[in-house]
């Protein structure tokens, strides 16, 4: 089984105070699949508990988006223009660690952007619709309950 990244992890990724400044994180252009963690829990559960998954199974929403992407979902959501700042790897990690994140936890939260950055989470594809039965949330809608 394959699973992408929580969407319930983009506050954390992305800075403090995203609606007053902007988006910080050295992704890159890089798309990542975001689910929520209880859609990819009940995917899982589905799996596990159900006959006839035994081929590799891609636990990631079906559409990936890029940083640039989200700020331009939270543009729609909140009518705020939200900046999207690429700072460099090592400002990142001084970002994590003045949020409260150990320097080792820091290093590897940027280990993930720099993944991110790279395509490596970008899947091109999805078995979450069939295993839950239903299309997931979308990230537009997840990002609205968090930010409004």
């Amino acid at each position: 089984m394959d699973n992408t990244m929580y969407a319930d992890m983009i506050p954390f990724l992305v800075g403090k105070d995203i609606l007053n400044n902007g988006i910080s994180i050295p992704a890159g252009d890089g798309k990542t699949p975001f689910l929520p963690i209880t859609e990819m829990a009940e995917a899982t559960a589905v799996v596990l508990t159900t006959p006839g998954h035994e081929k590799k199974n891609i636990i990631a929403a079906e559409t990936a988006f890029s940083f640039a992407q989200i700020a331009e979902l939270l543009l729609d959501i909140t009518g705020k223009t939200i900046p999207y700042h690429q700072p460099d790897v090592s400002s990142y990690i001084e970002q994590l660690i003045q949020t409260g994140a150990s320097e080792d936890d820091a290093a590897y939260i940027a280990r993930f952007c720099v993944a991110i950055a790279n395509g490596e989470f970008d899947t091109n594809r999805s078995d979450v619709r069939q295993l839950l039965g239903r299309s997931p949330i979308s990230l537009k809608d997840f990002l609205q309950k968090i930010y409004c």
